[in-house]
């Protein structure tokens, strides 16, 4: 008999500015492709709507992962 993993991911999508984390957008996922793979669109909108200069990141748990280089 196989069980069905039902967990939840926490996210975070941030950019460094100086020596500070600035947040964008935050959730609860089960889903962990969505956050880990976002489509291109999302990730440009993002960088645009908060005039991002830096690198944008997303953390996962406890784990952080480059998303985009500016």
């Amino acid at each position: 008999m196989f069980e069905t993993i039902t967990r939840e991911y926490q996210y975070l999508y941030f950019y460094v500015d100086g020596n500070k984390k600035i947040p964008i957008v935050s959730g609860a996922i089960r889903d962990l492709s969505l956050v880990v793979f976002p489509h291109k669109g999302l990730v440009q909108k993002m960088v645009d709507d908060f005039d991002i200069k830096t690198d944008l990141f997303v953390w996962i748990d406890g784990t952080e992962f480059l998303v985009k280089t500016n």
